[in-house]
């Protein structure tokens, strides 16, 4: 049992010599002077720090204007769907900017139409927007900041639709 017990304390030796040999050496070998999965410390530098995302932001409700462009989840007060976090509005408006961009503007209207009747009536009349927001996720998530903003269409319900 001892015999035995010391041939795994010698191989865990030697695997770790041999690792600290790969990982100081071994690199000089490679032309990304690293060998996976020894160190690999460029693991992250293809990786993008920006993501992008779909909006509504409302601009004004029931004919009082907004201070500035609100998110549709940060108003929980005017519409049900923004209390419960409803995904549903965030897919909606991701369909809807996919129908935009490929030119299908009946699929564009319908989604619409759809979005309109079943998140946004409960306003009465509204004034909001369809974005796509560029940020990066930990600046937005400490301090709100958006990179960039691009606005798809402006749209307006004047509340006498049912």
């Amino acid at each position: 049992m001892l015999v035995h017990y010391r041939k795994i304390q010698r191989g865990t030796a030697g695997l770790y010599i041999a690792y600290v040999i790969v990982a100081t050496i071994g690199g000089q070998f490679s032309p990304k002077n690293e060998i996976f999965p020894v160190f690999n410390w460029s693991l992250f530098t293809y990786v993008s720090d920006e993501r992008t995302i779909s909006e509504v932001e409302v601009l004004a409700i029931n004919g009082t204007a907004l201070a500035a462009p609100t998110r549709f989840y940060d108003l929980p007060r005017h519409f049900s769907a923004a209390r419960s976090k409803s995904v549903n509005v965030k897919k909606l408006a991701d369909r809807m900017i996919a129908a935009h961009q490929s030119g299908d503007l009946e699929s564009f209207e319908s989604l619409r139409r759809l979005l309109e009747s079943s998140y946004l009536s409960e306003a009465g009349e509204l004034t909001y927007r369809l974005v796509v927001n560029l940020y990066n996720p930990i600046e937005r998530w400490r301090s709100g900041t958006i990179r960039s903003t691009i606005v798809i269409g402006e749209y307006t319900i004047d509340g006498s639709r049912s």
